[in-house]
């Protein structure tokens, strides 16, 4: 069995069928922004830069935002933007995923959706607050009825081509979306999305359910976005736990419908398997994850430094099969 790929202290995984390496705990940074200037974000400009720091030096470079993360402010591209030109020998270590769909960088119709137009001007606007020349990763954030697909797949395809992106991916969109999108590109010869980025927890499973197996079957990567559903999926939330003000589920009001029986169970079942391997529960259900083929990396976010480093922890952890399948039964149970 070939030795599996490293850097730092992370590990690494390809990106379905594609040549693209990624570090398999990413880092998701829709909390990056201004929160001072109301934008929504949970940390502020300092504390991010700390944390995009920290991840550089644990290895985890897979780096996910979108242009309309923090209230359309496309501030959470901006801060990294910031690090990058801080960093600029940095830049080819890091692989940067953004995103563009809705409505951005403009008034009118046709400020928002998948055409021609509007992809150019987003992947435009994306690379000036990047502060970069090239975007590694550009996925679409949701389908596009009004648009067809031929046009979006021919509009990357030349994207791809003048080098202003490398690799495509799509988010939250079902079998059938994502098999259409593959059919047309086998059919026209245009470049293929190389991954599918949809919503995934043990506690919540799939958004849009059969995608996982799907990309498996025909060589996607799967990126779960919220893989510890919202911080539940944390010892923050464990039975015993006094949950505070400034965790999230507190601060939007809806702990008390995510912390049911149910999932207090799973993490309960999280935290027996961590125990046996000296990780935390969070850990757990990260790792949990990565042993499906088709996940290569997590993109969980991190508030501070602490909670980046956890999150880092669960890379190399593969829980075995008796332990998947306990955590499996609690998640079964009604």
């Amino acid at each position: 069995m070939a030795e599996r790929m490293r850097y730092k202290e992370v590990f690494y995984n390809r990106m379905g069928r594609s040549g693209l390496k990624v570090s398999e705990i990413g880092l998701g940074t829709w909390k990056f922004g201004y929160p001072e200037r109301g934008d929504g974000s949970r940390s502020d400009e300092r504390e991010s830069l700390r944390i995009l720091d920290a991840a550089m030096d644990l290895g985890v470079t897979f780096w996910d935002t979108a242009n309309r993360y923090n209230n359309m402010s496309g501030n959470s591209e901006r801060i990294i933007g910031t690090w990058l030109r801080a960093n600029p020998d940095q830049r080819r270590n890091v692989i940067i995923a953004t995103k563009g769909r809705g409505q951005m960088d403009g008034v009118t119709p046709n400020h928002e959706g998948l055409s021609r137009l509007n992809l150019v001007e987003s992947v435009k606007k994306s690379l000036e607050r990047l502060q970069t020349d090239s975007i590694d990763l550009y996925q679409w954030h949701g389908p596009d009825p009004e648009t067809p697909i031929e046009e979006s797949l021919r509009t990357m395809d030349d994207l791809i081509s003048q080098g202003l992106v490398r690799y495509i991916g799509v988010s939250n969109h079902s079998v059938s979306q994502v098999q259409a999108l593959l059919d047309l590109s086998d059919r026209r010869f245009l470049e293929r999305i190389v991954s599918v980025q949809n919503r995934y927890n043990v506690l919540d499973g799939e958004s849009h359910p059969g995608v996982v197996a799907f990309c498996e079957k025909n060589g996607l990567g799967f990126i779960p976005y919220s893989p510890l559903a919202q911080g539940m999926l944390s010892s923050r939330y464990a039975e015993g736990a006094t949950p505070q003000v400034g965790d999230r589920l507190v601060d939007e009001g809806v702990l008390e419908r995510r912390r049911s029986d149910r999932a207090l169970r799973i993490v309960r079942a999280l935290g027996e398997v961590g125990r046996q391997h000296d990780r935390t529960e969070a850990q757990v259900a990260l790792a949990c994850l990565l042993k499906h083929p088709s996940i290569p990396t997590v993109i969980p976010t991190a508030r501070t430094v602490q909670q980046l480093r956890e999150n880092a922890g669960a890379s190399g952890l593969v829980p075995s099969d008796e332990e998947f399948a306990k955590i499996n039964e609690a998640v079964k149970q009604t």
